[in-house]
């Protein structure tokens, strides 16, 4: 019977050192990924002045808890702002849950007006805002 428990113990060994290899290959070949993640809110004040920096807060959705912020594109065509959000993911292994994080940007209005933002929502279509600027 000693040969047997041997036996077991081998292939025991073989296939979680076959587990540990094979889930370690995955992420060098997953890398690091960044891209643009929907933002589900962002808090805006609703009238500021022409010049005047303001920072906001975004809750950002996420397929699961580990990425990470990275930055955000900032846009502005005339007095339309368009706010993405990118988050990046380094591969590990993760629970597979849709998660949120909060992230902090500014921006500045150099002209009055009513100035519509725009949050990118990928697959979710655009969500809008409006401040106004004086």
């Amino acid at each position: 019977m000693p040969g047997k428990e041997m036996k077991t113990t081998i292939v025991l060994f073989a296939l979680v050192t076959f587990l540990l290899l094979n889930c370690e290959v995955q992420k060098e070949e997953m890398g690091t990924r960044v891209e643009v993640m929907p933002i589900d809110s962002i808090d805006l004040p609703d009238t500021v002045s022409a010049g005047q920096k303001i920072t906001f807060d975004a809750v950002v959705s996420t397929p699961n808890p580990c990425w990470r912020f990275y930055h955000f594109d900032i846009s502005q065509n005339d007095k339309e702002v368009t706010i993405r959000a990118h988050a990046e993911y380094d591969g590990e292994p993760c629970q597979q849950v849709v998660s949120t994080f909060e992230a902090m940007g500014s921006l500045a209005f150099a002209e009055p007006g009513i100035y519509t933002i725009k949050l990118e929502r990928p697959e979710r279509g655009m969500l809008e805002q409006t401040v106004v600027v004086e």
